[in-house]
């Protein structure tokens, strides 16, 4: 921006030089300081013409954060059993603490049956599990075992 300023600082410098000189001086110098002036117009033209693209360039990065946006916060996540899920598709299930920190949707896989006392699901990304736990079956100690009955004499 300082350099469009400069470059048509320059041009008016140049300008009235010119209505100066054109008094004064011949016809050879009035045309060295035309020429300084239409290169001096000609850069700040092509600078002007760079900001413009680079303008229309941050307008459309612009319109389409925004579009982002109004996607995300028109797509709140709700909560189920710890895990999100969008637009009311209850099937699949995404992870909370991916979504939150790192605003990623990563679909969580259902744990493995000899896990899901940890979780019903798990995040690939973050490990992390989700939903309500299946216990596995306790299975209830038996009788004292013969060993553990004795009395051990010292």
């Amino acid at each position: 921006m300082t350099d469009i300023m400069a470059g048509i600082a320059t041009a008016l410098d140049i300008t009235k030089k010119l209505r100066d000189l054109n008094k004064k001086a011949g016809e050879a110098e009035f045309k060295m300081f035309l020429a300084d002036l239409t290169l001096a117009l000609g850069d700040a033209k092509l600078e002007v013409g760079n900001l413009k693209s680079d303008l229309a360039d941050l307008r459309q990065q612009n319109a389409s954060l925004q579009a982002k946006l109004e996607e995300r916060e028109n797509d709140a996540p709700a909560i189920e059993d710890g895990a999100y899920f969008f637009s009311g598709d209850h099937s699949r299930h995404y992870c909370t603490a991916c979504y939150d920190t790192k605003q990623l949707k990563v679909l969580l896989r259902e744990n493995e049956k000899h896990f899901q006392s940890f979780g019903r699901w798990i995040c690939p990304a973050c490990k992390a599990n989700f939903g309500a736990a299946n216990p596995m079956p306790f299975k209830s100690a038996s009788a004292p075992s013969a060993l553990n009955s004795k009395k051990l004499a010292y």
